[in-house]
């Protein structure tokens, strides 16, 4: 499977490497005042498309299970063209807990720090919520109202 990422190169020796929330991608055009701050301070920016999103390859968006192997990717790749770059991950929304798992994977000691923002504590209380908001219903009433 292929995936995607887009990289804003500032000539910098810190990259903060982005991964946005359901479906965000670098193509939609989010932009967050975050991102902007990212830029204006000169930190190089790569902009992960998700498994499923964008670009990228993949039929099903995985909250983090999978993806996290694709940031992982990246931060290798990172590594491998620029071994003395300073890598930041961010991730909002869905992209947070994706960011959060990378951090029990083996990665690169180039890794300095992590934001988390938005992410969620409970994949379950998260599903639940958002099969409460749909229009018609995608699970079984069983699992509903457990």
């Amino acid at each position: 499977m292929d995936v995607y990422a887009y990289y804003v190169d500032r000539g910098s020796d810190k990259t903060v490497m982005i991964h946005g929330g359901f479906r965000g991608n670098w193509n939609n055009g989010i932009v967050t005042e975050e991102y902007n701050d990212f830029y204006k301070a000169g930190y190089n920016l790569l902009f992960v498309d998700s498994r499923a999103t964008g670009n990228s390859g993949g039929d099903y968006v995985t909250y983090g299970q999978y993806e996290s192997d694709d940031v992982l990717y990246w931060i290798n790749q990172e590594v491998r063209e620029r071994p003395s770059q300073k890598i930041l991950l961010y991730g909002g929304s869905m992209g947070a807990p994706t960011m959060m798992s990378v951090l029990a994977k083996d990665i690169p000691v180039n890794v300095k720090g992590i934001i988390e923002n938005c992410g969620f504590a409970s994949i379950d209380e998260q599903l639940r919520f958002t099969y409460s908001q749909t229009v018609v219903p995608a699970l079984p009433d069983a699992i509903k109202n457990q």
